[in-house]
């Protein structure tokens, strides 16, 4: 087997609608430059991107970038993208049989670690990175309560909590060894819906309940997985202000989609998230113009200035 049909073994995938496409050119360009050569797997909910028009069509929606493809497919989720993460890895594992490993990541990921960290993370067992505002959640804690009753709902036991971990659902790695726990996420999933509770957006004003997104019930199935996982804390997202693994923005609007510097006129000071997608904006794919992406950098060193006179208390 050629070497590079081995690393077309691993795969990162993701999804977007909307003018999310830009996150997903920034996370390829940041994958590439750690070292990655796999494929990715791109599901869209409306359109391809613009961008894909100055790379290389080598198939039906694939396209060639750098040393390897990028395969597209359209997504066609009876439910909000975010919920349909392990029906969407199920897809991928049937689709490609050749894929051993596969990670996924929203598109307001940028990779840092090399390539090789994730691939021996994810041997260790399903890699995850523990939430910013939840990284632990107590065994007797009332949502507990209400993930355990819906694996009841789902038909699945209760294996007890191994660790009380939460994970943040923007990121995972699973070898096909442990593909078991998408099918136990994807029946929690389904028996949350036919519980009568709807999947068609996350509800994170009512945070006091036991589900309020597609987080919650991958913490229900935790709880019924008796395989191995690897917990990385917080700090592996940038959420406790180191970037050494990832980073991941999720304020609000996404970086591509505000300026920095109105929002620091209002004291809100630029994030070193915000910076790192503006970097890796900058590689194989390049979503905007080199004038645009020049006045976006000018736009983020503008609200770095106002920061330091003024910030919000």
């Amino acid at each position: 087997m050629a070497a590079h049909e081995q690393t077309m073994k691993t795969a990162i995938i993701t999804s977007y609608e909307g003018h999310y496409h830009q996150g997903v050119a920034a996370l390829v360009n940041s994958a590439l430059a750690i070292g990655f050569d796999g494929l990715f797997i791109v599901g869209y909910r409306d359109r391809l991107p613009p961008w894909v028009q100055t790379l290389t069509n080598v198939g039906s929606e694939e396209y060639a970038v750098a040393k390897t493809r990028i395969s597209f497919y359209r997504e066609e989720a009876p439910r909000h993208l975010g919920y349909h993460k392990p029906f969407s890895a199920l897809k991928i594992f049937d689709r490609f049989p050749e894929i051993d490993m596969l990670f996924y990541a929203d598109p307001d990921i940028i990779f840092f670690a090399p390539w090789s960290f994730f691939q021996d993370w994810a041997n260790l067992g399903v890699a995850l990175v523990e939430d910013s505002n939840f990284p632990r959640v107590q065994s007797n804690h009332p949502w507990r309560a209400v993930w355990k009753n819906l694996l009841s709902l789902a038909g699945l036991e209760d294996h007890s909590v191994k660790s009380d971990s939460y994970a943040n659902s923007g990121f995972f790695g699973i070898s096909r060894r442990d593909r078991d726990l998408l099918k136990i996420w994807a029946e929690v999933t389904l028996a949350y819906e036919a519980s009568g509770k709807s999947t068609m957006s996350f509800q994170m004003g009512n945070r006091w309940e036991g589900v309020v997104g597609d987080q919650d019930l991958l913490a229900a199935a935790m709880m019924a997985w008796t395989g191995p996982s690897s917990f990385i804390g917080p700090e592996a997202m940038g959420f406790t202000g180191h970037y050494f693994i990832l980073s991941h923005a999720i304020e609000s609007p996404k970086p591509w989609a505000k300026s920095y510097f109105v929002n620091s006129l209002k004291g809100n000071p630029p994030t070193v998230a915000g910076n790192h997608f503006l970097q890796a904006s900058s590689g194989a794919i390049k979503s905007f113009s080199n004038t645009d992406l020049l006045l976006r950098r000018l736009d983020f060193r503008a609200a770095q200035l106002v920061s330091r006179v003024w910030k919000r208390a």
